[in-house]
């Protein structure tokens, strides 16, 4: 591990560890992934040997309800950005279809049709949305963090 120009001469560990923990903090996964950090842990055993049991024994579960997160956001994404193009096609064709009273009467109809469907799709979208949503649900309330962690104390 590469420790910053600033840090190589500092011999405290506390300050070592700082330093660290500032300049590794915005790293999206800082506080799940600690590899980085075991060695400026060494001079505190307790709290080396505590990251490390909590290393293999949390971060699979994390790393799986990641997973899950960013799987049901990138649907959420998608959903929403369908609910929005579709209420807006539907904003646009009502428009439309006032312009064609005006202008050619016939066509009224075909317009009204089109906006049905477009109005039908957003509709759509936003149940399916709720219904991911509920599917995705842990069962009966339980989170990940209800989950049991083998030598865990149940306290």
């Amino acid at each position: 591990m590469k420790l910053p120009l600033t840090m190589t001469y500092d011999s405290d560990p506390i300050s070592r560890l700082e330093a660290h923990l500032q300049s590794a903090s915005s790293r999206r996964d800082f506080d799940m992934h600690d590899a980085e950090e075991l060695e400026l842990l060494k001079p505190f055993p307790c709290l080396h040997d505590a990251v490390v049991r909590l290393g293999q024994q949390v971060t699979p579960l994390w790393l799986t309800a990641d997973a899950e997160a960013l799987r049901h956001q990138k649907r959420h994404k998608w959903l929403a950005r369908t609910a929005v193009v579709t209420g807006i096609g539907a904003i646009v064709l009502a428009v439309v279809q006032l312009a064609l009273k005006q202008t050619w009467p016939s066509m009224t109809h075909t317009a009204g049709w089109l906006e049905g469907i477009v109005v039908l799709a957003s509709v759509m979208s936003v149940f399916v949305g709720c219904g991911s949503q509920m599917a995705g649900a842990p069962p009966q309330g339980g989170t990940v963090a209800d989950a049991e962690i083998p030598g865990a104390d149940p306290a």
